[in-house]
């Protein structure tokens, strides 16, 4: 049964290749008229193999119109015949669902991979245009040249066709990150949604933030400096009287690292993703522009802590 399969299709083959037949009885090549149809850097195999794999022809017998007009429009039917996408209509990317894959595809030949009619960021932004606003000047690197490696372009059953849940999509870049969050303790939006922080595509923040933070070590303190930590901390207690990092004559060590003019960001002394320290405390202090790193040796006890030599000499604090 096999070895007749095998016959079947290779006749089959043999057919389509042969030159089409006019009514007069003169053969002709469908590239004496398209002549630049295989003329890019891909091109599609069943465009190499033959033309009447996808399109239906009739020769006439006319020199100015080789063929009738009535040749079979693409569609995402004739499209899976050959690709299969097991995806259900529900979970399908718009394009396919209403059958327009040429829309992005060239069903020829086209200079870019996967036969895209524009490098895969232009094409996909055509349609997704607040993806990344031309003001933006904080790119994610995956959104400005390949979309598809964050997203099933053709459509899946996860939230905006990603190829894998957040956060488990980020740590597969990001494995810094990943260890950080497996730490002990662990800062509550990098365990449960990065995108709580983070914008995926493109941001006017350093490090695609969602809301400002400082880019530096060290600020000039203003309020709106520290917009991204007020989303979920409040400022008052903070920098209040309630605060845990306080003296036992109420003075806010808070307010003494960072409300002055040097002050210092919130990311010397803590981690934003995770720690194996306290209050999410780091092991290390960056210090200079050589990327040293000073241990902080930060101590807790029950009524406050202690910081051995770090940027200071080892000092103390009990509430």
């Amino acid at each position: 049964m096999r070895k007749v399969l095998l016959i079947t299709w290779g006749l089959t083959l043999f057919m389509l290749l042969e030159p089409l037949v006019a009514q007069d009885g003169e053969k002709f090549d469908c590239l004496d008229c398209h002549k630049d149809i295989r003329s890019g850097k891909f091109v599609h195999e069943a465009a190499q193999k033959s033309c009447i794999a996808c399109h239906k022809v009739t020769p006439v017998n006319n020199p100015e119109l080789p063929h009738t007009k009535d040749t079979l429009s693409l569609n995402r039917h004739l499209c899976l015949s050959c690709h299969d996408f097991k995806i259900s209509d529900e979970n399908m990317h718009s394009p396919v669902k209403k059958e327009r894959c040429t829309y992005c595809h060239n069903p020829h030949s086209s200079p870019n991979k996967f036969l895209l009619r524009e490098p895969q960021a232009d094409l996909c932004s055509k349609c997704h245009k607040k993806v990344l606003p031309s003001t933006y000047l904080v790119r994610h690197r995956p959104a400005t040249n390949d979309c598809g490696k964050c997203h099933a372009v053709h459509g899946s059953d996860k939230e905006s066709y990603i190829n894998v849940e957040v956060p488990d999509l980020c740590f597969s870049c990001h494995p810094d990150v990943k260890r950080q969050v497996n730490s002990e303790y662990v800062h509550p939006p990098a365990e449960e949604d990065c995108l709580d922080c983070h914008d995926p595509h493109s941001s006017v923040n350093p490090h695609l933030l969602t809301a400002y933070f400082p880019d530096d070590i060290y600020t000039y303190f203003t309020p709106i400096k520290f917009e991204l930590c007020w989303q979920c901390h409040d400022r008052s207690e903070v920098f209040g009287d309630e605060s845990g990092f306080r003296t036992i004559l109420g003075k806010n060590l808070h307010r003494v690292h960072v409300m002055r003019k040097k002050g210092r960001v919130c990311t010397i002394c803590h981690s934003p993703h995770g720690s194996n320290e306290p209050r999410l405390i780091k092991e290390f202090v960056p210090f200079g522009k050589n990327g040293w790193a000073i241990p902080l040796r930060f101590t807790e006890t029950k009524k406050g802590g202690k910081c051995a030599p770090a940027c200071h000499e080892s000092r103390s604090y009990t509430r």
